[in-house]
């Protein structure tokens, strides 16, 4: 686990990246718990137990009542937001730092377990200014369901100053389990259970973008992250014109809710605004902490093939 600095200087980098955001909030070893959440668990839990006795697979429909509807993720089958050749790039900075570049994109679409997935990678390294003091070269890759849009594979690669990890993960969506290879040449393998249609740490991303993001309607989803499950709630706030390197977007800005790692006080906020049309590009991302804010700009887009 990273001490309190170390974890400061990773998310100097890799705050440009939503997958690094989930993944180092996440990787916390304190509790989990959402605002204003009092009771919602035990009705999903409830919900849950009766769509797990109907579940016949990936193909599964929802079951809703009360107001359950209201609260609950809703099942995307179908992707205007993205497709195979899209690539994001984004710089990032620390006050007026420029601390590096992170690129997003859709690679290749690939078979994962049977399935044709989306192959999607996300990398973070820092500027030639910042290098010196802290040099940073992460990889995140997620397998996304072409057809039902939830993760099937997650890896990570991190290379952060003399800190090195590697972490494979392959999710079994039909028996809820998410499976890590362990010990040398990977013989072995840890099982954790899952809830139905679970997201990765980088395939969140993607599962929100693919989604209606219409103010006032917040967004629940279900992600494992680190071997922990965990609800993340994104608040679908309000429309908002911004500009970036990349030029004047219309935006919807949203806030994700998570759990509160040590550098993070109550009060400071993770903000971001999507555009406002069918991508949903994460256009620009901002988050003050303890030591300072950080933020991530859209400077560059290339659109995939059906965009």
């Amino acid at each position: 686990m990273f001490n309190c600095l170390n974890k400061a200087k990773f998310w100097i980098i890799l705050i440009a990246l939503w997958s690094g955001m989930w993944w180092n909030l996440l990787a916390d070893d304190g509790g989990f718990k959402l605002p204003g959440m009092e009771g919602i668990e035990d009705k999903i839990k409830d919900l849950k137990a009766q769509q797990d006795t109907l579940d016949e697979g990936l193909t599964m429909e929802p079951v809703f009542h009360g107001d359950i509807e209201e609260i609950y993720k809703p099942i995307l089958t179908e992707n205007k937001a993205y497709s195979k050749g899209e690539k994001l790039t984004y710089s990032v900075k620390y006050g007026f730092i420029a601390a590096g570049e992170a690129v997003m994109e859709v690679e290749d679409i690939v078979e994962e377990q049977g399935r044709q997935c989306y192959h999607i990678t996300s990398k973070a390294r820092t500027g030639k200014a910042f290098s010196p003091f802290f040099k940073v070269d992460d990889k995140l890759e997620t397998y996304i369901d072409v057809d039902s849009l939830y993760t099937w594979r997650f890896e990570k690669h991190l290379r952060e100053g003399g800190f090195k990890a590697d972490e494979q993960v392959f999710f079994d969506q039909y028996n809820h389990e998410a499976i890590y290879p362990t010990g040398i040449e990977a013989k072995y393998e840890l099982r954790v259970d899952i809830p139905p249609r679970v997201q990765d740490a980088l395939s969140i991303l993607y599962y929100t973008r693919a989604a209606d993001l219409i103010p006032g309607q917040d967004v629940y989803i279900d992600n494992h992250t680190d071997k922990k499950n965990y609800l993340i709630r994104i608040l679908v706030l309000r429309h908002e014109r911004v500009k970036v390197p990349h030029g004047k977007y219309d935006t919807i800005k949203c806030r994700p809710i998570m759990a509160s790692p040590s550098i993070f006080k109550q009060e400071g906020e993770i903000i971001v605004w999507a555009s406002n049309d069918d991508h949903h590009y994460p256009v620009k991302m901002t988050s003050s902490i303890v030591i300072g804010k950080i933020g991530a700009h859209l400077k560059k887009v290339e659109a995939g093939e059906n965009n």
